[in-house]
């Protein structure tokens, strides 16, 4: 997959749901295109993604992000917000920081799971399952020659553990707690319990109680 059909893809994005604040919604399109595809496209889709959210991971673009730069998952919510916008926006903040979005409502964190999810409904398999490791990192701070005044590790989450899989794990246990689908953040993070921080351990706490006891001893 070239750059040019990741684009192509991208525009399935709903603009007029990402625009008002429907995140899951705007996405679901582009969910759809790339189940159609194989999972080697579906998952050349993800380097792709992650390459377009590294190169915004700088202290030049959080510092015109608003609230959201002051916030390490605000900062990659909102420069998901840049990708799902599309090429032309994304070039424009590329190369100019200060079109970085600034309001809270403008973020699409959804868009990193997509690959996971298409990549679900192409093959059978569970979108937890999904284990595919990209070149580059999209979290914040990832990008370290971006971050010229900031100490190495300084936006790293204050976890014991930096395992590539474990961070997948949380990531997407993330996205699905605000969703409310406490079954799929039970099972991301039960794996991982000795080694979650408190907040995250708090995260499979309250996912627990909303699951039938059933659940919780399988």
């Amino acid at each position: 997959m070239n750059i040019d059909k990741f684009w192509l893809l991208t525009g399935n994005v709903d603009q007029a749901a990402l625009i008002s604040g429907n995140e899951n919604l705007a996405v679901s399109p582009l969910i759809s295109a790339l189940a159609e595809l194989p999972p080697k496209e579906i998952r050349a889709y993800e380097e792709h993604l992650c390459k377009m959210l590294y190169k915004l991971d700088g202290e030049n673009f959080a510092e015109y992000a608003g609230e959201s730069g002051n916030s390490d998952d605000g900062f990659l919510y909102a420069r998901c917000y840049v990708v799902a916008k599309g090429r032309d926006y994304y070039k424009s903040v590329l190369s100019n920081p200060e079109n970085m979005p600034t309001a809270l409502e403008q973020w699409c964190e959804p868009l990193l799971t997509v690959a996971a999810e298409a990549w679900s409904q192409r093959t059978g398999h569970a979108p937890e399952d999904w284990d595919f490791e990209t070149s580059v990192s999209y979290e914040t701070g990832s990008n370290t020659e971006q971050w010229p005044s900031i100490p190495p590790q300084s936006h790293v989450e204050e976890d014991p553990f930096v395992e590539n899989k474990l961070e997948r794990a949380v990531a997407r246990a993330g996205h699905h707690y605000r969703s409310k689908q406490y079954e799929y953040v039970f099972k991301l993070l039960k794996q991982h319990e000795a080694r979650l921080s408190h907040k995250q351990r708090q995260m499979l706490y309250e996912a627990s109680a909303h699951l039938p006891s059933t659940i919780e001893a399988a």
